[in-house]
């Protein structure tokens, strides 16, 4: 009597079995796999997890329900979508309009830019990144306090930070964000920090405190930071922003509406001092290094003190006529990436030294 023959050999048996593994792999995974309710790369909310079904017509529906979760939450889903990204870019396969990433429509009519946006929301954190930057202040104000300077840390928070409210519904958010992390450090050290996010939030009903169309503070904004900065430092300058007498202005440069292409956007209205847009003083402090950034400056004043801020566009286009009317001399330098011409310390002499950055720019890459 013959034993009746394997319907498969035992070899294909085995790569049967392989393939219906592989196959059912990425759904199995989901079991594992950390639940995530929105994508960073796709810029949207996934889908959440169906509802029990009721009735004839939910029983009906809930087939698609679960598909759109399964597709949605699949493991190994992020490194696809990655993949895809990837290939398109490399291959050009995007169209032109979409090919800048560095700006996120929010909601409404905002604009932001992503690099450090999620940093700011606590979605996506680099402690290491914090401790290399928490380093280069906690140097400068020990280099500060051997040469009998005053020293304060005061960077400046980004719209996310003050405006929650303008971020679109898939930006993930966090209890701690990378701005904690970098005030963490410094503080640790002993130098002296201040944190600008209490005032500029309690401030928020003074006026639009940041542009929506582009990635800096608004004058009221930079008039917020400058206040708190005065008082930080036990100083008499500050600037009661109804005694400003401010005036719209239609905004006529927008940097996200130029890197983004988005010109359809309606006007924004911006608040403008009476006596006309501050510009660029024009002082500049010779002979020092200043590679693709602007070059340092210092104006002049009757005051005898001298501040130094050591930041970026932040205050360099917002902050002078603020010193201006309070008659007390800035000089700025340009602080790109941790490092600057370290000259200009005996060039200007300062009093007192602010490192001030845009909060984004809070790293040493």
């Amino acid at each position: 009597m013959s034993l009746a023959r394997p319907l498969m050999p035992r070899a294909r048996r085995f790569l049967a079995v392989l393939i219906v593994l592989i196959l059912a792999a990425p759904s199995l995974g989901m079991f594992v796999a950390r639940y995530q309710d929105r994508s960073v790369m796709e810029r949207r909310v996934l889908t959440p997890v169906p509802r029990a079904p009721h009735g004839a017509a939910g029983w009906i529906a809930y087939p698609a329900a679960l598909d759109a979760f399964i597709r949605d939450h699949f493991a190994g889903r992020e490194k696809l979508i990655f993949a895809d990204l990837l290939i398109s870019a490399r291959a050009k396969l995007k169209p032109a309009a979409a090919a800048n990433t560095n700006v996120l429509q929010g909601a409404g009519d905002w604009l932001l830019l992503r690099p450090g946006l999620l940093g700011a929301t606590g979605g996506e954190l680099d402690p290491k990144a914090a401790d290399r930057y928490g380093a280069f202040a906690c140097a400068l104000s020990s280099d500060m306090k051997a040469r009998g300077v005053r020293f304060l840390f005061a960077p400046g928070p980004g719209p996310a930070e003050i405006y929650p409210e303008a971020l679109a519904d898939w930006v993930p958010r966090g209890p701690v964000t990378q701005s904690d992390l970098v005030l963490k450090a410094v503080h640790g050290c002993g130098a002296p920090v201040l944190d600008l996010r209490p005032a500029m939030l309690a401030a928020k009903g003074q006026g639009g405190l940041y542009q929506h169309h582009d990635s800096h503070w608004t004058n009221i904004g930079a008039l917020v930071a400058f206040n708190g900065v005065a008082q930080a430092l036990g100083q008499p300058w500050s600037i009661d922003p109804a005694a400003m007498d401010w005036r719209p202005t239609k905004a006529t440069e927008s940097d996200l509406v130029r890197l983004s292409g988005l010109v359809n956007l309606p006007d924004e209205m911006l608040p403008e001092p009476p006596e006309g847009p501050d510009g660029r003083p024009a002082g500049e402090v010779e002979g020092l290094d200043h590679g693709i950034y602007p070059p340092a400056f210092l104006t002049s004043a009757a005051s005898g003190s001298t501040v130094l801020i050591v930041g970026d566009s932040y205050t360099s286009d917002f902050m002078p006529q603020y010193f201006r009317r309070a008659g007390v001399r800035l000089a700025w330098i340009h602080q790109a990436d941790c490092r600057f011409d370290r000259r200009i310390f005996d060039r200007v002499r300062p009093d007192i030294v602010v490192l001030m950055p845009a909060s984004r720019q809070a790293a040493c890459h």
